[in-house]
């Protein structure tokens, strides 16, 4: 899905063909991978054009059965010319859009409409192939998704009441996120020893870097721990020809019988004078007492809960699954200044959840200062701070496309997995064959 940057600004050197140019006002063309894809497998198209200073609007087209969106943007000069004191530009405009069809079949592109100021011009037409994942092998927790992926799983809260709900959120991280199901397969929930409500709300998605999370409500009717079953999410794997599975941890949390206050059933009593009731006014000192400790524990729940999903021991845990993911290209997927945008939107979700920044722009020098503070460590704030600089290299110094972006996704990589290092890190997901997930069960 590496988006061709470079193979568009061959084409606006060297100009569109003469029967395109002659048509249209505006010189545009579209690139994309020339090869099958499969249903529910995202690819990316690139789609490109000249112009001098205004930026092209691209309208994209309805696609059948498919859907199709802008995730980024790339814009690269190629040709100054300089008449007296007139100097002329002229530009590449591209987008990268990332289309995910559910239906086999050909998909038919049509001509793709860019317009700069009254002038307009289209793409060719293209077609692509779609073909249906294999049926052979296909276990039943299979959710549509095609390529790769990890899982990641959070209760919230950990400690509840009886007939309170609890938040479980599921985590699917890489591109086979793009096709799976809003819904999940939660078959090994029923039956369970204990009584319990179950709800399953529908799942969101994001494009780049690509991602989905499920959420799913679960209320406890009794009192006790509750341990629900591995949810296993499966994906086919193009490169590997075969069905992959993997599983999450067993969900655990605690159900606590609190007794509610019923005002009604209190009866009203006259009230007497201090001294001739000594005992009571210990048992009323005894019921504050109570009252205290039952609320210093509710807090310290709740604190146990903001622990596990924000503070250092989860930014620990999410630098850990970008370090040993597949969300920084490992499939080359992405091109430089795209990989050098996901590098940096990591590093802004790491310390959103590591020490309460509001998302946003993220400077080296912020970068550092940020780093420091999690980890206290020096040598990690400076190198996340050198890993800062060289994305804004890739992503605004000349020849950017040029740079080795094996190195840049090497460095990061590097540096997450030092970041989750930790003893309360979270476990890599266990790959389970399709051979041996009914040992899972």
């Amino acid at each position: 899905m590496r988006t061709p940057v470079l193979i568009l600004i061959a084409l606006a050197i060297v100009g569109p063909c003469p029967s395109l140019a002659a048509q249209e006002s505006v010189r545009a063309w579209v690139e994309l991978e020339d090869r099958p894809h499969f249903v529910g497998e995202p690819f990316d198209l690139a789609v490109g054009a000249m112009s001098r200073d205004e930026e092209p609007r691209i309208v994209l087209p309805r696609l059948a059965h498919a859907r199709i969106a802008i995730i980024d943007r790339f814009m690269q000069p190629v040709q100054v010319t300089t008449i007296g004191k007139m100097v002329l530009r002229q530009n590449v405009h591209a987008v990268k859009c990332r289309v995910v069809c559910d239906q086999a079949g050909t998909l038919e592109i049509p001509p793709i409409e860019i317009r700069v100021g009254n002038r307009v011009g289209r793409t060719r037409a293209s077609r692509v192939t779609i073909l249906a994942p294999p049926g052979a092998g296909r276990p039943g927790h299979f959710l549509g998704g095609i390529g790769e992926f990890e899982l990641d799983e959070e209760v919230d809260p950990p400690v509840a009441r009886v007939g309170d709900w609890v938040l479980v959120r599921i985590f699917v991280d890489g591109p086979a996120a793009l096709g799976m199901s809003p819904q999940l397969n939660l078959t090994r929930w029923q039956g369970l020893p204990r009584r319990l409500e179950i709800r399953q709300g529908q799942s969101s998605f994001e494009l780049e870097p690509p991602s989905r999370t499920y959420e799913i409500k679960v209320r406890p009717l009794d009192a006790g721990d509750v341990t629900l079953p591995p949810i296993l999410i499966a994906a086919y794997d193009p490169k590997l020809r075969s069905y992959q599975t993997h599983p999450t941890r067993a969900l655990m949390f605690k159900a606590v019988a609190v007794p509610r206050l019923d005002i009604e059933a209190i009866e009203p009593q006259e009230a007497k004078p201090a001294s001739s009731t000594p005992v009571a006014g210990w048992g009323v000192a005894l019921a504050a007492g109570l009252a205290a400790l039952l609320g210093a524990t509710a807090f310290a729940a709740m604190a146990g809960l903001r622990k596990k999903t924000r503070g250092p021991d989860a930014a620990q845990r999410y630098a850990a699954r970008v370090g040993r993911g597949p969300g920084l290209g490992r499939e080359r997927d992405v091109d430089t200044p795209a990989l050098a945008r996901r590098i940096n939107n990591h590093m802004i979700r790491y310390l959103e959840i590591g020490v309460g920044r509001p998302p946003g722009a993220l400077t080296p020098a912020e970068t550092r200062a940020g780093v420091m503070e999690l980890t206290t460590s020096a040598a990690l704030a400076d190198e996340a701070g050198k890993l800062a600089e060289s994305c804004d290299e890739r992503l605004y110094g000349a020849g950017a496309e040029s740079r080795d972006q094996a190195a840049l996704e090497q460095e990061a990589r590097h540096l997450f997995e030092r970041l989750g290092r930790s003893t309360h890190g979270r476990a890599r997901s266990r790959l389970i064959t399709p051979g041996r997930a009914e040992a899972a069960d």
